[in-house]
């Protein structure tokens, strides 16, 4: 029977440190996505968030310049400017480029103006 203790504290040792590793590098992962985005300035869900108040929601699966492109090529009034703010969010993102303080404010203005932005039938219509 002693032999069937050690086997069990044996396995609940390695479950416990294998526990353990998983906290640690999940920590270690989050906190570096944390400091890429802060790094990097510009947020995918910002730029999400002002297609989808302007009607047009990036679908699940589709890759963000995809959208973009289609959205072009609709000639979707918010088309070019999507484009153009998911370019620069990619190079800043996948680390072709490094945007300063401004760069990012600017882009953030970008965004909510974006956001703010009415077609032109909706202009009629208010």
């Amino acid at each position: 029977m002693r032999r069937a203790g050690k086997s069990s504290h044996k396995l609940r040792t390695g479950v416990v440190a294998t526990v353990m590793a998983c906290l640690v590098i999940g920590i270690v992962t989050l906190g570096s996505a944390e400091r890429v985005s802060d790094s990097h300035g510009p947020t995918a869900s910002q730029l999400e968030a002002a297609l989808a108040v302007r009607g047009v929601p990036r679908p699940t699966g589709t890759p963000p310049r995809a959208h973009a492109l289609a959205l072009t090529a609709m000639g979707h009034p918010v088309g070019n400017e999507a484009l153009a703010l998911t370019e620069l969010y990619l190079a800043a993102r996948f680390g072709r480029e490094t945007l300063g303080s401004d760069e990012r404010r600017e882009f953030t203005r970008r965004v909510r103006a974006l956001r703010a932005q009415r077609a032109p039938n909706e202009r009629a219509a208010a």
